[in-house]
């Protein structure tokens, strides 16, 4: 038993389970048989859509800091971040730093910002500029964290759901440079 559904703890059972399952289906009764592989066939094709989806929007953090890497990675300023999980895991990779409070930049020194990004820390908009925003499109009809459609895979407080359906926005960042420090 766990408190969330996750992958990690789903697809762990999946062989024991179809192995149970196809000792129960009765090979005689073919009627009975396809009653009962259609809901498999069926549980199994969102089992690995939902695995899809989840895939595809761990590989948008992944993509976005490539995106950096490419396009920022030369600039003389120094590259920070806001933001964590998977996001924090690439940039890190590449040599950027997190921004923290109480942390000081310097002028001329680049932050990255998602939309949605956990445990943000507020940018003062008389000291930054928005010199830009880029998007990586995440898979477009399935969600597995996303605040506006109510999906929270991995973690509750963006919504009650594990996935979600629907025309999925494309995940935002934006790029601020500092103008001043106080």
């Amino acid at each position: 038993i766990n408190w969330t559904i996750t992958a990690r703890v789903i697809l762990p059972i999946i062989p024991a389970i179809s192995i149970l399952l196809m000792q129960k289906i009765e090979v005689k009764n073919l009627f009975y048989t396809k009653k009962r592989i259609f809901p498999i066939a069926l549980g199994l094709f969102l089992s690995f859509s939902v695995a899809v989806a989840d895939s595809s929007f761990a590989n948008t953090a992944k993509m976005a800091a490539n995106f950096v890497k490419e396009k920022y990675g030369n600039a003389h300023a120094a590259i920070w971040f806001d933001g964590h999980w998977g996001f924090q895991y690439y940039m890190e990779a590449y040599g950027f730093k997190a921004i923290v409070p109480h942390l000081t930049v310097k002028e001329g020194d680049l932050v990255i910002v998602p939309q949605f990004a956990s445990n943000s820390v507020t940018l003062n908009p008389a000291t930054t500029y928005n010199i830009g925003t880029f998007e990586v499109q995440p898979l477009r009809w399935l969600t597995t964290m996303n605040f506006a459609k109510c999906a929270g895979f991995y973690a509750s407080n963006a919504g009650p759901l594990p996935f979600a359906f629907g025309k999925v926005a494309p995940e935002t960042y934006n790029v601020y440079i500092v103008m001043r420090t106080k």
